[in-house]
């Protein structure tokens, strides 16, 4: 999901600079280091200094106090917070003088306000879980819960929508009312 987040604002925030496959090349090349560099960081904290960051472990005496550690909810507030200040950034960047360079579609913004709203949830409930309040599970799961369910459909709705809107279906029922209207199908039975 990192990949997929960071490849949709790499390549949307290149603008009208950049051609097709220079821009598809320059995305992929940058989500992936940044996807690589979060795999690492992980891969680090989980192994080198054994935090588990995904799973609840239950082999030890005090298992709800060992997850409410600030080692492994630190770690998803910091990640959260980067996520929701680079969120924020690019809200601001068109009340500057580089809003020439950022891509003009509405819907882009309504997107990078989504998700900077969500993060600001999962940093609040990360930190509520770091500050031993069991509510903040209900928060964060919440808010993650969010992400995971919505953001397929965040994506359809603010990219691909416009682009699968078939205008021959619009076209034939703009022709069929016209039909219908004028009296054409009034001596069909369509109850036989």
């Amino acid at each position: 999901m990192t990949l997929m987040e960071v490849s949709v604002v790499t390549f949307l925030s290149q603008g009208y600079i950049a051609t097709g496959k220079e821009a598809l090349i320059r995305t992929l090349c940058i989500s992936g280091f940044i996807a690589l560099f979060d795999s690492i960081v992980k891969m680090s904290l989980i192994f080198g200094y054994d935090t588990s960051l995904f799973i609840y472990d239950t082999d030890v005496p005090n298992p709800l106090e060992n997850d409410m550690s600030w080692a492994k909810w630190g770690f998803w507030t910091a990640h959260h917070l980067l996520y929701m200040t680079i969120y924020l950034f690019i809200l601001i960047l068109p009340h500057t003088h580089l809003r020439d360079y950022l891509p003009a579609r509405p819907s882009f913004y309504r997107y990078v306000a989504l998700l900077c709203g969500n993060n600001f949830g999962l940093v609040i409930g990360s930190v509520m879980v770091g500050s031993k309040d069991t509510a903040g599970y209900c928060v964060y799961g919440i808010f993650n819960l969010l992400y995971f369910s919505c953001y397929p459909v965040l994506l359809y709705m603010t990219f691909l929508s416009e682009f699968f809107v078939d205008d021959d279906l619009e076209l034939e029922h703009a022709y069929y009312s016209e039909m219908r209207e004028a009296g054409y199908f009034d001596d069909i039975d369509f109850q036989q």
